[in-house]
């Protein structure tokens, strides 16, 4: 168990020594996303961010957490959002929430981006 003073990141780097982190994101890197997005995102998911811009799992190639603005295999946030928002079925109001990380097969994972702030697992056959 981690202790307090444990970051998100150097947790990360203790579950998966291998994976790919992206340097840390600055605070002018979170205001354009925010801007961007037109949103505010979460303040946990910011210090994360401050900590590691982006994360992939060197296995699966899972896409732990989408880099600010740079492409990489599972798409920036501000790509993988706009997708979200305005390309899936309008079935499912996907708006609420900010979409931060992918196992780049079927499932993502998304932070609500208003209070309570709580964490969803998107798969996409829930549109169904």
């Amino acid at each position: 168990m981690p202790d307090k003073t444990t970051t998100a990141s150097q947790t990360l780097h203790d579950l998966f020594p291998k994976g790919r982190f992206s340097p840390p994101a600055t605070e002018a890197d979170i205001i354009k996303v925010e801007t961007k997005l037109n949103i505010t995102i979460p303040d946990s998911l910011k210090r994360l961010f401050l900590e590691c811009d982006g994360f992939q799992e060197d296995k699966t190639g899972a896409c732990f957490l989408y880099k600010l603005h740079e492409n990489n295999p599972g798409g920036s946030i501000v790509e993988m959002n706009n997708i979200y928002w305005n390309d899936y079925p309008p079935s499912i109001d996907l708006k609420p929430f900010l979409f931060f990380g992918s196992s780049m097969s079927d499932q993502s994972w998304a932070i609500r981006i208003a209070p309570p702030h709580d964490i969803i697992v998107y798969h996409h056959h829930m549109e169904d």
